[in-house]
């Protein structure tokens, strides 16, 4: 990783572009040895601001989070403790997400006990929510084409992560998926999943759907998506390795991996929330 850009720079080239960076707090150390920086910023400014931010990334080295609504008593980086971790990139990049996500799945079936056979298989299953949603009727249209507004957020953000007064992060990163390993991020406490599987899976997320981090709350990731699946075999994989990794979403949310994938898998923003 290149050394990042200071942050008068990157102010500099922000104000280039026509958004203005505010001042910018130091408020920890990741667990690489490197600061992380926090700022508040009017809601109006957060799409515009994060936008530039992330352009500027390839040659900042800063990557932009946000954070939701300001509070005193629950900050992502009170998951830190001061200490310095070389490991955390190293196993986030060791992780084989498939599998990753096969043994996460597994874990949604809390009355199976260890050793049952046959063993739940996500790529089964997904086969068979894509031959569900190929026999939908052709009026209702290609997945996606009917998705209920889940949030709604003012027009100035499309993201649920941002608020009347959003707290913006800089995370010095290579990509967004490394965020959660670095800020040893516990989220998803629930689900027993550590910071650097988060980040395998949410590679895994970025090279098969181009979905990039967009924020991180206590216990919300928010990611923009570029390259959502719109075919009912791909919006079925997604959907269920969205289930697996979160199951929150349809348990506490939309209530079945059907309507993921019809709704959601092929939006441009997937909001991922743990009980």
């Amino acid at each position: 990783m290149h050394l990042p850009m200071p942050i008068p720079v990157l102010r500099t080239a922000c104000a280039q572009r026509g958004c203005p960076l505010p001042q910018m707090d130091r408020v920890a150390v990741d667990v690489a040895g490197s600061p992380v920086y926090a700022a508040r910023v009017p809601e109006k400014d957060v799409l515009a601001l994060w936008s530039s931010l992330r352009a500027l990334h390839d040659s900042s080295g800063w990557w932009p989070v946000l954070s939701g609504a300001p509070s005193a008593t629950l900050t992502p980086w009170e998951m830190l403790d001061g200490s310095v971790d070389a490991s955390a990139l190293s196993l986030g990049n060791k992780h084989n997400p498939v599998c990753l996500l096969q043994d996460l799945y597994v874990r949604t079936f809390p009355d199976r006990s260890p050793g049952d056979e046959p063993v739940p298989s996500l790529v089964h299953d997904a086969a068979d929510l894509a031959q569900r949603l190929t026999r939908l009727p052709e009026a209702s249209g290609p997945p996606g084409a009917d998705r209920d507004v889940l949030f709604e957020p003012e027009p100035s953000t499309p993201w649920a992560v941002a608020s009347p007064t959003t707290l913006l992060m800089l995370v010095r990163a290579c990509a967004g998926h490394e965020v959660p390993a670095l800020l040893r991020w516990d989220g998803a406490g629930n689900r027993g999943i550590e910071g650097h599987e988060h980040m395998a899976v949410l590679r895994h997320f970025h090279e098969e759907y181009g979905a990039e981090m967009v924020g991180m709350t206590g216990d919300v990731i928010e990611l923009v998506v570029d390259r959502a699946p719109t075919s009912p075999g791909g919006a079925a994989l997604a959907a269920m390795e969205m289930y697996a990794y979160c199951p929150d979403i349809v348990l506490q949310g939309i209530g079945s991996a059907d309507a993921l994938a019809e709704r959601v898998a092929p939006s441009g923003d997937w909001f991922l929330w743990w009980d």
